[in-house]
């Protein structure tokens, strides 16, 4: 069963913000996600705003890289803060095998 991680961000800068982006693909792809998307929203209530994506194969290898995220983020996350980025809203997705 799959792990989402799925997070909504605003940011003044989208150009700055990709450039943060790039390096958090790399740690989260480093730590075991399967894959790592950021979509930017068209339309309704938060246009322009991010949706960043990473998933797991399952909660033991989502867990198991969460120590390891927390100090390698960290100096991103406040850079996203410095440049004006607010994380808006996070939610945890378990896939479904249909």
């Amino acid at each position: 069963m799959s792990v989402t991680i799925v997070t909504r961000w605003s940011t003044p800068d989208i150009s700055a913000a990709m450039d943060i982006l790039k390096r958090a693909k790399a740690i989260q792809i480093k730590h075991g996600a399967e894959s790592f998307r950021v979509n930017q929203i068209y339309t309704g209530q938060f246009t322009g705003q991010l949706v960043v994506a990473a998933v797991y194969a399952d909660l033991v290898a989502w867990g198991s890289a969460q120590a390891k995220l927390q100090a390698e983020m960290q100096p991103l996350f406040a850079e996203t803060a410095k440049l004006g980025g607010v994380l808006q809203e996070r939610a945890v997705l378990m896939g479904l095998d249909v």
